[in-house]
């Protein structure tokens, strides 16, 4: 394909890789303030700065070690379609569709889900801390339908509300990790 268009030099943009795939990145080292991808010193990480895992493009949103990651483009995302990561080390109203990175490190942290809220979130292990005693509830009891309680280590789960017209949404849950779905 020749650049002159009617024999006049038409403007060529010249195009960049904003990121290469990194195979042995993964979302949870996103998520790990301790990981090198995460030291402004080791990895250059600042505002503006992404990388890619799985074709899903991550751009950082500042230079802080417990700065988000955003998903900017690709295919569909590890982190979904969820704007930004919320990091959650204490209980918290839901109010935007995002991915929660929940520390129970402290004891357990109580999500409540709140009746005017129906966008799709994800609610993941931060740092694999989940268990018996120091564990994450979501909390859908609004909508008549309990509690959803992530006590194994590295569980990490998407919910989407299923809203029918007029209708009280009801609550479905699907493992990131696994092929486990359902109704909460």
């Amino acid at each position: 394909m020749s650049r002159l268009q009617g024999g006049v030099d038409k403007p060529t943009p010249i195009l960049t890789r904003i990121a290469t795939p990194v195979a042995s990145l993964t979302v949870q080292d996103l998520l790990d303030t301790e990981h090198p991808v995460n030291c402004k010193a080791l990895s250059g990480k600042s505002n503006g700065m992404s990388c890619m895992i799985d074709d899903v493009l991550y751009m950082a949103r500042s230079s802080s070690a417990k700065g988000e990651w955003i998903v900017v483009g690709g295919g569909g995302g590890s982190i979904g379609s969820s704007s930004h990561v919320e990091f959650i080390e204490e209980d918290l109203t839901l109010s935007t569709g995002s991915t929660y990175a929940v520390d129970t490190k402290g004891g357990v942290v109580r999500l409540l889900v709140p009746l005017d809220f129906t966008k799709t979130f994800k609610v993941i292990d931060y740092l694999g801390g989940f268990s018996s005693s120091n564990h994450c509830i979501v909390d859908f009891g609004l909508f008549g339908q309990g509690e959803a309680k992530m006590s194994n280590l590295n569980d990490d789960y998407e919910y989407f509300c299923n809203t029918g017209k007029g209708k009280l949404g009801e609550w479905y849950y699907r493992n990131l990790n696994g092929t486990e779905r359902g109704k909460v």
